[in-house]
């Protein structure tokens, strides 16, 4: 548990999805096939949730991307900020991170790569949470429509990128332009 207090649903909501240089990026896109390998949750103008190597922290924006590019990011709708629960989200704050569920998640992706076969992943602890299951807590009951039929346990954040790529009414797609500088504007 943690000592955050619930607050109002939020103005601002946003999925960060990012990619580094770190080996533990690397392996994540070859394993899973994708461009990102972290998500975030933006749940302020300066606050994210994220789960990491040392639990899930929130923390503000400047220290979730050090080291970090961003690849994507999705704001919730109108309908979305009605519907996610961001208290639920912020609740699993303090909570482990699912490091020994990550070889079994990495087990079932590579079974349905070379398989094409479905497979649980038999190491996962439904009381910790890697990024990408972070985010479906938003939506524990994956009653949204890019959730549903998600199984957040097995989901990459590829996976889940590609859910909202897909569309639905609850995200929409924010539009990412760099400068000359290297900063960045998002839109």
């Amino acid at each position: 548990m943690n000592d955050l207090l619930p607050f109002a649903q939020p103005a601002m909501l946003r999925l960060l999805f990012t990619t580094s240089n770190d080996p533990v990026s690397w392996v994540i896109r070859k394993l899973t096939g994708g461009r990102v390998s972290h998500v975030g949750i933006q749940i302020g103008p300066d606050r994210v949730l994220s789960a990491e190597l040392r639990g899930v922290v929130e923390q503000p924006v400047a220290k979730f991307m050090s080291g970090r590019r961003l690849v994507a990011a999705y704001t919730a709708t109108s309908r979305g900020l009605l519907i996610l629960d961001v208290n639920h989200a912020v609740a699993c704050v303090g909570d482990k991170y699912d490091l020994d569920g990550l070889p079994g998640v990495l087990w079932a992706k590579l079974i349905w790569r070379w398989l094409r076969l479905k497979v649980k992943n038999p190491l996962a602890d439904d009381r910790e949470y890697w990024c990408s299951e972070l985010a479906f807590q938003l939506d524990p009951m994956l009653r949204v429509p890019e959730f549903v039929g998600a199984d957040p346990e097995e989901e990459s954040p590829q996976d889940l990128l590609d859910r909202l790529t897909k569309g639905g009414t609850t995200f929409s797609q924010l539009s990412l332009t760099y400068t000359r500088d290297g900063g960045l504007l998002i839109a």
